[in-house]
């Protein structure tokens, strides 16, 4: 079957319920995509461009697949050193076929245009997922599927990622905060916002930096965000937690949107100096509580390889994806 392939255009209006309908088709259950999520990834995104949306249609006109290209283009907003590296990473944010055209060369065909699409756009390297706004850390390592499909393809696979599931349990967490030594937690308040940047500027001046001054700017609320304090009150570490309802929809319930009893937790880090002290599980802690008393029963935490850490705060493993990447061809 011929399928006609086009970018979308620029100030026409993105067939969002088709794309929706064709993405939640394709993935399995556990990856059943909102349209809320699809528009933070998409228009709500600095760096979105409508021709990074890829569309193949049938004969008819329906849609059977599609990809998502993804740049980073909102420079003058990031302020880490590796910028140089960032803007010539191209992403495959996602790519899908609906069931009934697959084995017919749809998805190579999407995939070369695509990356065709990054190389235009100052890639040099290719990613499967891992992007800004992303919807995937790497390729879902349960689809044998799609990990041979970017094999065949030239990609290599890395690290595991996974995500962690696990309870809101006092009995956890308490202890947890407690054990915490030369630190205080505590939800972020309004004003405490310059503190938190000047932290983030100092410690992960890069892409979590960058993230949740987006979350901020968005509607994300500070209120959501545990702060760790020294003994002379300067901000040294943050996690940022998720509830249902939010303006923001936190990677940890990416895939939850539904379910009103499950938070998101991460990401999360500390300053240097803070390391040694519990302030890092503390922190989980604290987040953990927070959602608690928000009452929500379970968290999610997404795109980590720290199992073991997480595993002190009652967190198993649930979804695991494989990391993808190849050079670009000149």
């Amino acid at each position: 079957m011929d399928f006609e392939i086009d970018h979308a255009a620029p100030g026409a209006p993105l067939p969002d319920l088709e794309i929706l309908e064709l993405w939640n088709a394709s993935f399995g259950p556990e990856f059943q995509l909102s349209e809320a999520l699809w528009l933070q990834n998409t228009t709500l995104d600095p760096s979105f461009n409508p021709a990074d949306i890829i569309l193949a249609r049938d004969e008819t006109g329906k849609l059977a697949g599609f990809a998502q290209a993804k740049v980073f283009r909102d420079t003058a907003s990031y302020s880490g050193d590796d910028l140089p590296k960032i803007v010539r990473r191209g992403h495959i944010a996602a790519i899908a076929v609906l069931p009934e055209y697959r084995r017919q060369g749809l998805g190579q065909t999407l995939l070369t245009e695509t990356e065709a699409y990054l190389v235009e756009n100052g890639a040099n390297y290719f990613y499967a997922g891992e992007n800004f706004r992303h919807y995937f850390p790497g390729v879902p390592k349960h689809s044998a599927e799609a990990l041979a499909f970017f094999q065949a393809n030239g990609y290599s696979l890395g690290v595991v990622e996974v995500d962690l599931d696990g309870p809101l349990d006092p009995e956890v967490y308490e202890p947890i905060i407690d054990s915490a030594r030369q630190v205080t937690f505590r939800q972020g308040l309004p004003g405490d916002e310059t503190a938190l940047y000047e932290f983030l500027k100092r410690s992960f001046p890069g892409r979590w930096f960058y993230d949740t001054r987006l979350y901020l700017e968005q509607g994300g609320l500070l209120e959501d965000i545990s702060l760790v304090f020294d003994h002379a009150g300067i901000v040294q570490g943050f996690l940022v937690s998720y509830r249902p309802g939010g303006k923001i929809i936190g990677p940890g319930r990416f895939w939850l949107t539904g379910n009103r009893e499950w938070g998101g937790i991460g990401p999360l880090g500390l300053s240097p100096e803070m390391r040694g002290l519990g302030a890092g599980l503390g922190v989980v802690g604290a987040g953990m509580r927070h959602l608690h008393e928000h009452g929500l029963k379970f968290a999610r935490i997404d795109w980590t390889t720290l199992v073991d850490f997480y595993g002190k705060a009652g967190f198993k493993p649930s979804l695991t994806y494989q990391r993808a990447s190849k050079p670009a061809l000149s």
